[in-house]
């Protein structure tokens, strides 16, 4: 696979406490959507510390909303080395975002999650049935990886409940396929082409069209192109400090 980027973001400065480092998302080029839990000024509520907006902090105004009470996530309930996290139940609870990235564009995609029980996706670009999801528990158990329009899993290793930094780097849609690259930690966990088409749609948290995940969500990092390696660990760096990780 090939991937692109467009030189370094500026070397992080990590400050004490492990509270994160001068970095931020916005110095990233091309940031599609930055959604950061540990800012509860993003949050609005139908009722006390149930979510029905999480706001995009990118400057884009790709928020993520949900109007329908019975399905907001809580917040102000759990931490992660001293910050708010987002809990989405598992059984209703999902937020529901704008347009995602178009079929055509190749992406970067950073989630923070602790994953607690669930079946699949903690977040999508379209939903299973036609677009891309980011999962911690694919099929039969085991799916650290991707699932692409509901047909094609790839993934590897046995789910696990830790705390994880989830990236997926997508390109080159040459001939309706995909290429893909799947990290955890930073470390490349499977690659290849999916040989089939994804098609653009919504994006979704907290699960997608077909299911829901019990997870908690920190941060989730949405970049329209590939990053460089240096980049993508500069990103893994920087959630990997703040959140303590």
């Amino acid at each position: 696979m090939t991937v692109t980027g467009v030189g370094l973001i500026q070397p992080i400065k990590h400050r004490a406490g492990g509270s994160g480092s001068s970095f931020s998302p916005l110095d990233i080029p091309d940031l599609f959507g930055w959604w950061d839990a540990s800012d509860v000024t993003t949050f609005s509520y139908s009722a006390p510390n149930e979510v029905s907006q999480w706001a995009d902090k990118s400057g884009n105004a790709r928020h993520f909303s949900q109007w329908f009470a019975a399905w907001n996530p809580l917040a102000n309930s759990v931490t992660k080395n001293g910050l708010n996290v987002i809990h989405f139940d598992g059984v209703t609870d999902i937020l529901l975002g704008p347009a995602g990235v178009a079929s055509s564009d190749p992406c970067t995609i950073f989630t923070c999650i602790k994953r607690n029980s669930g079946t699949r996706v903690h977040f999508s670009n379209g939903g299973t049935s036609v677009g891309w999801s980011c999962t911690t528990n694919g099929d039969s158990g085991l799916g650290y990886g991707m699932l692409f329009q509901g047909i094609r899993w790839v993934g590897t290793g046995v789910a696990s409940t830790a705390w994880t930094i989830h990236t997926a780097v997508i390109s080159n849609f040459a001939a309706s396929a995909v290429d893909y690259a799947v990290y955890k930690e930073n470390v490349l966990q499977v690659s290849g082409n999916t040989g089939i088409a994804a098609t653009a749609g919504a994006l979704q948290v907290g699960g997608d069209d077909g299911a829901r995940d019990n997870i908690y969500a920190a941060e989730v990092i949405l970049v329209k192109r590939n990053l460089s390696p240096a980049e993508r660990e500069q990103v893994f760096n920087y959630l990997q400090a703040k959140w303590a990780i």
